[in-house]
């Protein structure tokens, strides 16, 4: 039976995270991330810095690692349930995108490994989900709240790239292959002229198979999900994707349907045709 004081400090914790929600962190310094390595093959810089520091009758020890702060990934819901119901919490580290660039392409959900925040966007902070700690209730309680979202519809955007980053699809690695030079073409339009704002303005970029990916010959066709009312002339985006189009080089069982992509907004896709393809990350065409 808890005592009176650790009933005390259990109301605490809980009232204090009454006011978190998925997405909010703690920005500064102090904050770190920790993860087990194996001092027999060290993988990262910081293990391989703190290999000294492991037991000596252990292979297996804890690497802390310094952030720029934490964001709570665990859904709002477990954050705010009682503590006897829920002690844990899961957190991913803030690291400085490198780049104006690759910020813009977290801001558009084409890496996979960040998540972009609203809320921290003006000091350029992001996600990292490839990396995730979990902590008891009463860690973050103690923080400082920074509010990564401010409305619903960014959380849900938010939500929907931490969902994105378990569930994207495997894309086959020989239809991959033939992306590279795609892939470098629109990379090279970015922040130019035209075409680097036909860039600007995608949304997403789709691909669907025909008749499946398992298919001993397989069609694929390319939807470029445009946000609305960010492109008048579309006659000038056909051409510019054309060009992108010509660097494709598919080999083995795939090719490109004739035609072979489309230019929509969102209103111009159906719910069959979106649920048919999927999302093309530029983690996914990576060399």
């Amino acid at each position: 039976m808890a005592s009176t004081s650790d009933a005390a400090e259990i109301e605490r914790i809980e009232t204090a995270l009454r006011a978190w929600r998925q997405g909010d962190a703690t920005v500064g310094e102090g904050t770190f991330l920790v993860h087990i390595a194996d001092k027999r093959v060290p993988l990262t810089p910081t293990a391989r810095a703190s290999v000294g520091e492991a037991p000596p009758q252990h292979n297996l020890f804890d690497v802390f690692s310094a952030v720029e702060g934490l964001v709570v990934v665990s859904q709002s819901c477990d954050i705010v349930k009682k503590c006897s119901a829920s002690q844990y919490l899961e957190v991913s580290p803030l690291v400085v995108s490198k780049d104006d660039m690759e910020f813009e392409e977290i801001r558009k959900r084409r890496r996979t490994r960040y998540a972009y925040l609203p809320g921290l966007a003006d000091r350029k902070l992001v996600v990292d989900l490839e990396r995730t700690m979990t902590v008891e209730k009463a860690v973050v309680a103690s923080w400082n709240r920074s509010p990564g979202c401010a409305t619903d519809k960014e959380r849900a955007t938010f939500a929907e790239a931490l969902a994105r980053k378990r569930r994207r699809f495997a894309f086959p690695d020989g239809f991959n292959a033939g992306l590279r030079k795609f892939r470098d073409r629109i990379r090279r339009a970015e922040g130019r002229g035209t075409a680097g704002h036909l860039v600007a303005a995608l949304d997403e970029i789709r691909v669907q198979p025909f008749p499946n990916w398992d298919a001993a010959k397989v069609t694929v066709f390319f939807w470029f999900l445009l946000e609305p009312q960010k492109i008048t002339d579309f006659d000038s985006a056909r051409k510019i994707v054309e060009g992108w189009m010509g660097a494709i080089g598919l080999s083995g069982p795939f090719t490109l349907g004739d035609p072979a992509f489309d230019i929509v907004e969102p209103r111009d896709m159906t719910v069959d045709q979106y649920l048919s393809s999927h999302a093309l990350d530029y983690d996914d065409i990576s060399p």
